[in-house]
């Protein structure tokens, strides 16, 4: 039942009624209307009278109140009866004061800043010429002056930097030097050793290639045996060795021999000193390079030796990944020559923890710009196939030599003699350019025996004799009985070469020992030709394989195929003769299936035997000897743990030589 009382509700907006009654249930604000803040209408703030406390007004036009900016829609909440003062009201802002925006007009010139200047409040500065902003430990923020900044920095005071004073790095970097008190320009390879930081090179692709790995060994086994040195014996001229590969520890317990030949007194040894230094020694002078610990421990590595021998010293390059990094000279040491076998990471009775994935010998030594060439793109095509066997063995000469251009003293053309009897006082060569290989390069060997002063040239010819294309042409003087060489290209473009030697004032003069060989690697151990452990490594360059050890020695690839390849030659000879060149084995101790045997041979006329000489392991037991002979059925095609060294055996006298190549795979 109702009352009949009526309660009347305000008529308000619905915005104002939640705002009404907000107002209620907050306790005592009451909404009296809008307030015109440009005109103080009401009047709030210059003499208000009779407003109560929780008297609320909405702008309606934007003004000051007091010191304060009003915006339209902003609220006033009287906190007290008759207040007088800015505090005694709560200003409710709708938008962001206005005191806290910075306009574009605010900025009058390009080099102006804001920065606080105190609680709350901020102000322009304008920066000057050389002049830095910092926060002051007290007063106002400042520019600091140039000594205030070398405090902050912990930069000493100095003169100030000039061209003279800081000269020209040069691409190099500039250290502090501080016993000088300067700063100096230091190469890349001073500045690694400084901060004690290895070369660090591209990626090089051989990093993911295969390679012979050897634990370490103080006895009982020997390291990667190169079967004979016909082609690494470089006497008393240039040559290089480069080893690629990865050492355990770069500062080893022992120094680790990558090349070595001979035994207590070896002719050459290439090794990694305990120290960190690289070092090469020659008939037991030794050429050390300065300790930069450019090795990391298991990192791939490229190690270089280029070896100059000139008229009174002989020359060491030591490169490590491309880069030259020292160069030793001493007194010229003699002949490398040597009768014993060349080991790589180790000798005749000893093995080095390594990992080699490359070796390559040269017989010429290589610049800086062929040893970053061959670091970074491998051995160059002009590099392949260098021999250390004389072109010809002078029998080249024959029908292109002119009676009229030389006289020669002996028949196998080793000694020339120019004598003033002839017109054109010369000693002229013509080498044919068909007994060269296009692209590749060529060293004229020779010793002034009868010593006069005179000019050489070697030149290209394309049609005759007196037209030189000027392709090649070099002019030496020649006044002492030392050894000279020529090194030159052969092009397309050529006939033949001609070499040329005039005396500079009459008379007769002569030159003896002339021989040409071709220049290039005369050693080359590739990762792809690594056969099965310890099989052989396949010599890209000749047939000089290496042999690997038969214990020790694993690939960091395994692999279940392997190839043998071989060349014997016999001179009125039945002896029978190792394949591979060393009495080792050349087959692994794991059970193997021979494929098939294949033969080529430059003379026939006997029967073969193939095996390690017993009757019932042989895997040929007699067959004839064809121009090209393949044995597609081994006579016992499993080996039985012992035939593994092979022996190739003539039934007769034989002159000629046998390529044999054998493909097996690893079986169980």
């Amino acid at each position: 039942m109702h009352s009949g009382i009526k309660t009347k509700t305000p008529s308000v907006s619905q915005g104002k009624l939640e705002e009404y009654v907000a107002a209620q249930l907050a306790g005592g604000v009451t909404y009296k209307g809008g307030y015109n803040a440009d005109t103080n209408t009401p009047d709030l703030d210059t003499s208000p009278s009779g407003i109560l406390k929780g008297e609320m007004y909405t702008v309606t036009a934007a003004g000051t109140f007091f010191t304060a900016l009003l915006e339209v829609e902003d609220v006033l909440i009287s906190e007290k009866d008759d207040p007088t003062l800015e505090a005694d009201w709560t200003i409710i802002n709708k938008n962001i004061d206005s005191e806290n925006i910075i306009y574009n007009s605010t900025f009058t010139a390009i080099d102006e800043i804001i920065v606080g200047t105190g609680n709350e409040t901020h102000s322009q500065v304008t920066l000057g010429a050389s002049e830095i902003l910092g926060k002051k430990a007290t007063g106002n923020v400042d520019n600091l002056s140039a000594s205030e900044v070398r405090t902050i920095l912990n930069v000493e005071d100095g003169a100030t930097a000039s061209n003279t004073d800081a000269g020209t790095a040069d691409n190099d970097s500039l250290f502090w030097n501080d016993t000088l008190g300067v700063y100096e320009a230091k190469t890349p390879e001073e500045a690694r050793a400084i901060l004690d930081v290895p070369v660090v090179a591209k990626i090089n692709p051989l990093a993911l290639s295969q390679g012979v790995t050897l634990t370490a060994a103080s006895s009982g086994s020997n390291g990667i045996q190169v079967a004979n040195n016909d082609d690494i014996n470089f006497g008393t001229g240039d040559f290089t060795l480069c080893w690629i590969g990865s050492l355990p520890d770069w500062t080893p317990d022992a120094n680790v021999k990558i090349f070595n030949t001979g035994a207590a007194s070896p002719f050459l040894e290439a090794f990694v000193h305990t120290s960190g230094s690289i070092r090469l020694r020659l008939n037991n002078i030794i050429f050390s390079s300065v300790n930069l610990n450019m090795l990391l421990a298991d990192a791939l590595a490229t190690i270089v030796f280029s070896i100059s021998v000139e008229d009174i010293e002989t020359v060491i390059n030591f490169y490590i990944n491309g880069i030259l990094f020292d160069t030793i000279s001493d007194t010229n040491v003699g002949s490398t020559d040597n009768s014993e076998p060349l080991y790589i990471c180790g000798a005749s009775a000893v093995r080095f923890a390594s990992t080699t994935q490359a070796a390559y010998t040269y017989n010429y030594a290589l610049d800086a710009d062929q040893v970053k060439d061959l670091y970074e793109n491998g051995v160059a095509l002009s590099d392949r196939d260098g021999s250390m066997t004389e072109l010809g063995n002078g029998a080249w000469q024959n029908g292109y030599s002119p009676a009229s251009w030389e006289n020669f003293t002996s028949a196998n053309y080793d000694n020339f003699v120019a004598s003033n009897s002839l017109a054109d006082d010369e000693i002229r060569i013509i080498i044919p350019i068909d007994m060269l290989k296009i692209g590749k390069k060529y060293q004229i060997v020779f010793i002034p025996t009868n010593i006069k002063d005179v000019t050489l040239d070697y030149i290209h010819q394309s049609t005759s004799a007196y037209v030189g294309e000027g392709e090649i042409s070099r002019n030496i003087n020649i006044s002492s009985a030392v050894k000279q060489s020529l090194i030159f290209t052969a092009t397309y473009a050529a006939t033949h070469i001609m070499f040329i030697m005039s005396p500079l004032a009459g008379g007769e003069f002569s030159i003896s020992d002339f021989s040409i060989i071709q220049l290039g690697t005369t050693l080359r151990l590739e990762p792809e030709n690594i056969q099965l452990s310890p099989g052989q490594w396949l010599d890209a360059a000749h047939s000089n394989h290496a042999k690997l050890p038969a214990k020790g020695a694993t690939l960091t690839r395994p692999q279940s195929d392997g190839i043998i390849n071989w060349v014997n030659t016999w001179a009125a000879s039945s002896a029978g003769q190792y394949i591979g060149g060393i009495n080792e084995n050349i087959f692994p101790a794991d059970n193997i299936r021979i494929e098939w045997i294949s033969y080529q041979a430059t003379a026939t006329g006997v029967n073969i035997t193939m095996g390690d000489q017993t009757d019932t392991d042989r895997y040929v037991e007699s067959v004839a000897l064809e121009d090209e002979l393949d044995v597609s059925s081994p006579a016992h095609r499993n080996h039985d743990g012992t035939n593994l060294k092979l022996v190739i055996t003539p039934s007769g006298t034989f002159t000629g030589s046998i390529t044999t190549t054998i493909k097996y795979k690893l079986i169980g």
